[in-house]
């Protein structure tokens, strides 16, 4: 039983010995094992690391780098240098014609509303002979009765009506209600348009010639038409709506000599400045010979007209009749003027009227994605910072004299793109340019 008992200590402790053993193989492995994989773990945080530092390191040069090529962009101040820095490099804006609102030729609202006033002058001159002209006159006294819509008064004949008299237009819009209101209607509706068309024939030829360029004196001569072309545009308005009996009679002498005054200049200038453009299509040199014969017209006529209805005006008679040759002189002048006024629809009939919606901002419209990714051209939605990036002539330019350019931090750009990109709205611009012809 002693052997039984031996036999199975010893075969106990043995199993115990193999298992301590074991156990030992066993955490030696695991002991070997967790020494590799920490070994391995710390290998690979330290390629990490590198990694990140490299990373870093290249991050850091390309954003010294970004600092250097920005501190270099010139941010415009005028209107006049932003214009500068996108014909430097030839930039043509992303206007969204295809998706526009409206996208119309200016020449049908325009040609409407000049239809429109043409309809009513030429009502008002054939609305002259609608009314009898002479009222009951009474011989003693030598006055005429006249009468003006509901009013009624006596006026001196100082010039009496003859046989053989014919009619004037400017002293029947004095003298009858329904010529006066219609002439009011066609010179006074069209006056914001007239004005308008003014400066984009202005605007037009200031792009598209290249003497007004180079000559400084037919340069400022272009840059004035347009308010010479206002001055006119109010005078007429102005003497077309206030009567020489009922109102004043000085103040609608002093706007009838502005409306000779302006509008002969003003018929001279663009007479002059048609053939100041670098090449002229056959109706442009149609549209030029007939202006420049309505200025000699004009010009001619309009002296004697402001002397004969100077005598109406501080002699106001009691009719609209003048003698043969000076209602023909008249006459001469109110078609030439007439005439001048619709040649202006042939300067304008490449002009196109677009509406496209725009951010808030006013710079750019992020309606495309491609054009805001990084190294497109509305990336920090400006458009001068894109062209002095991509255009290696501009800072070669600006290396000549540095100390005229104004340094926008990069974060303040940065922060300018994400405003203008999350506060979309839509409002409408106007675009006038010359189309490929």
């Amino acid at each position: 039983m002693t052997r039984k008992f031996d036999q199975h200590f010893w075969m106990s402790t043995v199993h115990d010995n193999c298992n301590c053993h074991g156990q030992r193989q066993y955490q030696h492995r695991n002991r070997h094992h967790n020494h590799n994989h920490h070994h391995h773990h710390h290998q690979h945080h330290q390629e990490q690391q590198q990694k990140q530092h490299f990373s870093s390191s290249t991050t850091s040069d390309g954003s010294e780098k970004d600092e250097k090529r920005r501190s270099k962009i010139k941010v415009p101040i005028t209107r006049e240098e932003h214009r500068a820095i996108k014909e430097a490099a030839n930039f043509k804006e992303d206007d969204n014609e295809d998706i526009a609102y409206l996208n119309i030729p200016l020449l049908w609202p325009v040609g409407i509303v000049s239809v429109f006033s043409m309809c009513f002058f030429l009502f008002a001159f054939s609305a002259m002979e609608l009314n009898e002209h002479l009222s009951f006159e009474r011989y003693a006294l030598n006055q005429l009765l006249f009468t003006y819509g509901k009013t009624l008064g006596f006026c001196n004949n100082t010039m009496p009506y003859e046989r053989g008299m014919w009619p004037s237009f400017l002293r029947q819009v004095e003298m009858k209600v329904l010529t006066n209101v219609c002439f009011r209607v066609s010179v006074c509706v069209p006056m914001a348009i007239r004005i308008f068309v003014a400066f984009i024939i202005r605007n037009l030829y200031r792009s598209n010639s290249l003497l007004l360029r180079r000559n400084a004196l037919m340069h400022y001569l272009n840059e004035i038409s347009a308010s010479v072309a206002t001055v006119e545009v109010f005078s007429l308005s102005l003497f077309s709506i206030i009567t020489i009996r009922f109102d004043y009679a000085h103040f609608y002498n002093a706007m009838f000599g502005t409306f000779i005054l302006s509008a002969t200049f003003y018929m001279f200038l663009r007479s002059m400045l048609t053939f100041s453009a670098d090449e002229l299509e056959p109706i442009e040199q149609l549209t030029g010979a007939v202006r420049l014969v309505c200025c000699i017209l004009f010009t001619w006529t309009a002296s004697q007209l402001f002397q004969i209805h100077q005598r109406f005006i501080y002699h106001t008679g009691c009719h609209g009749y003048v003698r043969p040759g000076e209602a023909i002189t008249e006459y001469i002048a109110l078609i030439a003027y007439a005439i001048f006024s619709l040649l202006q629809l042939v300067d304008i009939r490449y002009v196109r009227f677009i509406c496209y919606p725009r951010t808030s901002s006013g710079e750019c419209e992020p309606l495309r994605p491609e054009n805001f990714e990084p190294g497109a051209k509305f990336e920090h939605c400006r458009a001068f910072e894109w062209i002095q990036r991509n255009n290696p002539n501009w800072q070669q330019q600006q290396n000549t004299s540095p100390n005229d350019c104004d340094i926008m931090p990069s974060n303040a750009l940065n922060s300018n793109f994400e405003q203008s990109t999350q506060r979309l709205s839509n409002k409408l611009f106007f675009i006038s340019g010359n189309t490929t012809r």
